[in-house]
């Protein structure tokens, strides 16, 4: 028997998915670390697979140039000819749709062969997907390392199958055995099939895991239903050794460490961190933690032995809120946990969810407030999403009756863009099997926080600093949502419409117009929308041709734009990230210099007004000489030092920087003579 592990996809199969836009493939991809575990284990139990990564698949046909519309065909027909007679496929919900759509493909080109579900959405809802799918043979639940191969053998041979944690069907019934115990010691499961993934070497970053199992029971959380309540870690040995395996395999020295709560222990972290100095390693890593579970300490020694990041599901702003969905984090602490990283140098990303069916426009509010306060400091990245009714959550057992299907789909579903119609027909039709696809009645109005996700997730990534300055100029960041609702343009509550610079440019024009600002950040909002506004207005603009010029005067480089402005934008951001009010100096005049390529905005600096003026000068036919002339006493006076030499040595610092064309420069002191 030899079986065929399928890894879900991850990427969309829409041809308006984001990677086809920006011509991305491989943006986001990791190797599939469920179904190489599982692969080893096979291999453990004597069972050679062959591992297909539908994500790595579809990736790859696309940077091949070929048409994304056309790559689930294509899927099929490499699926189909594996020389296997099972076929075991992973699931995750936000391809569980296009899972059942490649089965049913596969059971259609072969009948013979086997089809086995495993994975965290197949486990959640096994029955019911046998129900409505008889070609599927089984569904394997949960941990499967210590039962799959003697699943896999007992399913192809067509026996009773005696494993627990298998769901299978035999004579026209459906048998449900019971759940197989958790794998207590993880240092024994089987490093994972690395060498059966062809794309690994791809990735600058692997993962790792590191554990499983999480102590606390989030309403809306699934990974107690996978791998239940038992906390559980890797020990330090086990996980160096993994680190250094695949850096010798792949020459990779980052790594992503799996599990939802590895600080939730902080003598075994301790003990990790002491490890992985003691070993002398120069990895660095990335982990998830509760920010309950962290202090100034643990994040010093964390960092000191390569952590540099950590995920913060904070998921709420609201003291409420945070008790009834079980999280019951407090507010204050998660804020300092934030700062707290960003005082040690450690990035992180802060994790919200709106539309839980009790929230009101207060616990809105606060979540609004507590994302801007994270926002602030530069360590930070924030997200924002839209509740999922995850199958065999609290939540969903709760409103299953009441799910709604509709044009405001959460992030779990992969929909910051459309999915294929064939699948989203699926979804409309089984809505048990794909409730992460729908929506949940909000407290607030289901279109109200489903746009409002938008309006501030884009907002943040387009305009940070606006955001952080509008939501500091109001007591309510409500009333800015709620006014930006009454005049944005009509037509526009789509995700489409919010990930395009048209909403930014839009969300300029009206912080200049709207009115009811009283905070101590009023005059902050009609700079950074300049600010911004400014940036964007460099995306109209037609693509310069390299200046022409004589070869030894200055020539600003083709990809920049000067922009003056009548203040300093750094010292204004610095004032929002402080809190404090603007000064005499943020009103000083600027430049900035944007770097464009193509369709994007590359970078951006900061420059005094004259350097400014001297770039704007540097048109491949300006000399030194004429240029100290044209600016006359708007030139710096510097004792001891002609107006040229000051000019010839800020230019030399400006090609130094990258900004004007110093190639074919002979000598700069030599030119302003």
């Amino acid at each position: 028997m030899r079986p065929a592990l399928i890894a879900p996809a991850v990427i969309e199969l829409d041809p308006q998915s984001e990677p086809c836009l920006t011509g991305d493939a491989w943006k986001g991809y990791e190797p599939p670390l469920g179904i190489l575990t599982v692969a080893s284990a096979l291999r453990a139990g004597g069972v050679e697979p062959v591992v297909f990564d539908l994500d790595g698949f579809l990736r790859q046909f696309l940077a091949d140039g070929g048409d994304l519309g056309a790559a689930f065909d294509s899927a099929v027909s490499a699926i189909a000819s594996l020389d296997a007679e099972l076929f075991g496929f992973g699931t995750i919900c936000c391809s569980y749709p296009a899972t059942i759509r490649l089965a049913t493909q596969l059971h259609r080109l072969r009948p013979e062969v086997r089809i086995v579900l495993g994975g965290p959405q197949a486990s959640a809802v096994d029955v019911r997907t046998m129900e409505e799918f008889p070609f599927i043979d089984a569904v394997v639940r949960g941990e499967a390392d210590q039962i799959i191969a003697r699943a896999f053998e007992q399913l192809a041979a067509g026996h009773i199958v005696e494993a627990p944690g298998v769901t299978y069907r035999r004579g026209g019934r459906i048998t449900r055995n019971l759940d197989a115990p958790v794998v207590l010691d993880l240092d024994a499961v089987p490093a994972p099939a690395f060498d059966l993934c062809g794309h690994a070497a791809r990735c600058t970053r692997l993962p790792v895991e590191i554990g499983r199992g999480c102590p606390f029971a989030c309403t809306f959380c699934s990974t107690n239903d996978f791998f239940r309540r038992r906390f559980r870690l890797r020990s330090p040995d086990r996980v160096l050794r993994e680190m250094r395996r695949l850096e010798l395999l792949f020459g990779v020295t980052d790594f992503d460490l799996v599990h939802d709560m590895f600080t939730v222990d902080r003598k075994r972290v301790v003990e990790f961190c002491r490890f992985m100095e003691a070993g002398r390693s120069l990895y660095t890593w990335h982990c998830s933690a509760r920010t309950d579970f962290v202090d100034r300490e643990l994040i010093g020694i964390m960092r000191d032995a390569g952590c540099r990041s950590l995920f913060f599901g904070v998921e709420t702003g609201s003291a409420r809120l945070q008790k009834i969905i079980g999280k019951d984090l407090g507010i204050e602490q998660a804020a300092e946990a934030i700062e707290l990283a960003e005082k040690a140098s450690v990035e992180c990303t802060v994790s919200l969810i709106v539309g839980f069916p009790e929230e009101t426009i207060g616990d809105l509010d606060a979540t609004a407030s507590f994302a801007l306060d994270a926002a602030r400091f530069d360590t930070a990245k924030v997200q924002i999403g839209l509740l999922a009714p995850l199958a065999g959550t609290p939540v969903y057992r709760k409103w299953r009756d009441q799910l709604v299907f509709d044009d405001f789909i959460p992030e779990q579903s992969r929909q910051s863009w459309s999915q294929d119609p064939a699948d989203m027909a699926l979804v409309e039709q089984y809505p048990d099997l794909f409730s992460s696809f729908y929506g949940l009645p909000a407290g607030v109005g289901r279109e109200y926080a489903g746009e409002f996700r938008w309006f501030f997730k884009y907002g943040l990534q387009r305009c940070r600093w606006l955001m952080i300055a509008l939501g500091s100029s109001v007591e309510s960041f409500a009333k800015i949502y709620d006014a930006w609702l009454a005049r944005r343009p009509a037509g526009s509550c789509t995700s489409g419409y919010y990930s395009r610079f048209e909403f930014a440019e839009d969300l300029c024009h009206f912080a200049m117009e709207s009115p009811g600002r009283d905070g101590f950040a009023s005059g902050a909002v009609e700079m950074m929308a300049l600010y911004y506004g400014s940036m964007h207005a460099v995306l109209h603009e037609n693509e310069r041709e390299a200046i022409g010029g004589k070869n030894e005067w200055p020539r600003i480089r083709p990809n920049l734009t000067i922009v003056d402005l009548p203040f300093r934008p750094a010292r204004v951001i610095d004032a929002l990230r402080r809190k404090r009010l603007l000064d005499e100096q943020c009103s000083e005049p600027a430049g900035l210099v944007v770097r464009r390529e193509g369709n994007r905005i590359a970078d951006v600096r900061e420059v005094p007004a004259f350097a400014a003026a001297v770039l704007r000068l540097c048109d491949g036919n300006t000399s030194v000489a004429q240029m100290a002339r044209v600016l006359g006493s708007s030139c710096p006076a510097v004792p001891g030092v002609g107006a040229e030499d000051f000019l010839a040595a800020g230019l030399e610092s400006l090609g130094d920087h990258g900004l004007i064309d110093a190639a074919g420069f002979r000598s700069l002191a030599a030119v302003a003579n």
